[in-house]
């Protein structure tokens, strides 16, 4: 063989294990290449400065966390919520927070009126916006929070609820809240002038506990009351979150301050005066129906004192709303919350004390019948009215001789709005009600009820009852 000759044998093999050697090498590179990648991505993700929220739909949501063994965090929000929209601007941008929940989470945001949101708003009972659902792969919901939280709080609730499943812990309320005070604690302890961690701690301290709800108080307006001037978020949580009576420490450096607290925020510290007079209302009749207790008879001091606070609140709605309209507001600071309010609470503080005729004369003396009249929600639904009770209380006190019109009146009321949102259905309670409207002079819709009746099966005592109220109601 000479130098020129070709081995075909050999060249063959060459070339075989040349071209295993470029496809091995060929996958290699592909192998690393995608390697790289996904890391890239995941390193990306996972150092986002904002939370990054999956467009998965809910169902292919569970199937993820269950492959990646996470856990399903979800922001319920709605479209026209403001507290919503502050946790997009401020705390889901949050790097710290980002890196908490990007990497144990899958993150979804639902506006829990839309189609896909109604279902889930409905199954988790989300009541409040925002509210932050933490559920497992089986849709079981592990932790509810509402409410507005800061980047601290987030983080905080993120890294707890993580480290508690990698325990392997079964996520328990208590346990997680004391895990969290804990934690706001420590944190305070070493930052007590900054207000993140401030309000972090402040909102986990029990109301219980009032003289460390006192010194946070004090503690932080010493550390503010040097200002010449204070940034926004430190008025609206100094007035949001920090007071909570008219007592507070907090409440009288503002009042003591408040042309600076004006100079700092401008007209909108009206809105913030609003919510806390709310506040203040609610504390103040909490303390009242507390300070009785079980007590079945009120006194005439109690009632006075519960009608100045009412008044004092409606009052200053007026005024905030009239202030506000001389100040040129787009939109007036008009609380059609104050009526609804007024009336849930009084009727919980009479009706407490088996003391409803009262409720009714005040319902009158005070105008609030026409405003609820009108009032689109379904103010008896929420106020969880004892019906049964309330029926037979109704019936003993028109037996009484000493039947007040004004009471009568805003008893009438009570059941024209029962019997609408079809709370009333048995004979009993239609009756009682169409007797109502005759005590209250209310022929046609006495007449209205008795027609229902009519068409009622009726044992003999019952039809002699129809009679005779029919007999009374005509002669009206």
């Amino acid at each position: 063989m000479t130098c020129n000759s070709i081995n075909y044998s050999a060249l063959q093999s060459f070339t075989t294990f040349s071209m295993k050697f470029k496809l091995t090498y060929f996958l290699l590179f592909l192998s690393i290449t995608f390697s790289i990648s996904a890391q890239n991505n995941s390193s990306n993700f996972e150092k986002s400065k904002n939370i990054v929220f999956t467009p998965l739909s809910f169902e292919k949501a569970l199937q993820k966390a269950k492959k990646e063994n996470k856990i399903i965090f979800i922001d319920a929000y709605t479209s026209w919520c403001k507290p919503c929209k502050l946790m997009d601007r401020n705390v889901f941008t949050d790097s710290t927070v980002a890196s908490v929940f990007n990497q144990n989470f899958i993150n979804l945001k639902i506006d829990m009126e839309s189609e896909t949101g109604k279902p889930l708003n409905s199954k988790y009972e989300v009541e409040v916006y925002p509210t932050f659902l933490f559920i497992d792969f089986e849709g079981n919901l592990n932790y509810k929070k509402e409410g507005f939280l800061n980047a601290i709080e987030l983080k905080n609730l993120g890294q707890e609820i993580t480290q508690l499943k990698q325990q392997q812990k079964t996520i328990q309320k208590e346990e997680l809240q004391n895990r969290l005070y804990e934690k706001a604690k420590i944190d305070y302890q070493k930052n007590p002038c900054q207000l993140e961690f401030v309000e972090a701690y402040f909102n986990l301290i029990d109301k219980k506990e009032k003289e460390e709800i006192q010194k946070v108080q004090s503690d932080y307006v010493e550390c503010i009351e040097k200002n010449q001037i204070f940034s926004k978020k430190e008025v609206e949580f100094l007035l949001n979150n920090l007071t909570k009576s008219r007592n507070d420490i907090a409440y009288t450096f503002y009042l003591k301050n408040k042309p600076k607290f004006e100079k700092s925020y401008g007209d909108s510290l009206l809105v913030l005066e609003s919510y806390l007079e709310e506040i203040f209302f609610m504390d103040e009749t909490d303390t009242l129906i507390y300070q009785i207790g079980e007590r079945e008879k009120l006194t005439s001091q109690e009632i006075e004192e519960f009608e100045k606070i009412t008044t004092r609140y409606t009052d200053f709605s007026k005024k905030i709303e009239k202030e506000s309209r001389e100040k040129g507001f787009e939109r007036p600071i008009k609380n059609g919350f104050v009526d609804y309010l007024i009336y849930t609470t009084a009727i919980q503080f009479y009706d407490k004390h088996k003391e409803l005729d009262k409720f009714a004369t005040y319902l009158v003396k005070y105008n609030h019948l026409e405003k609820l009249e009108g009032y689109k929600r379904d103010i008896f639904g929420k106020i969880n009215i004892p019906l049964r009770s309330f029926a037979l209380y109704t019936a003993d006190y028109l037996e009484n001789e000493d039947k007040k019109p004004e009471a009568i009146k805003g008893l009438s009321l009570i059941w024209k709005g029962l019997i609408g949102r079809g709370y009333i259905n048995s004979y009993a309670d239609h009756v009682i009600a169409a007797k109502v409207f005759y005590y209250n002079k209310e022929k046609e819709e006495a007449q209205k009820v008795l027609q229902k009746l009519s068409k009622a099966k009726k044992n003999t005592f019952e039809q002699k009852v129809y009679e005779k109220l029919e007999a009374q109601i005509n002669e009206l």
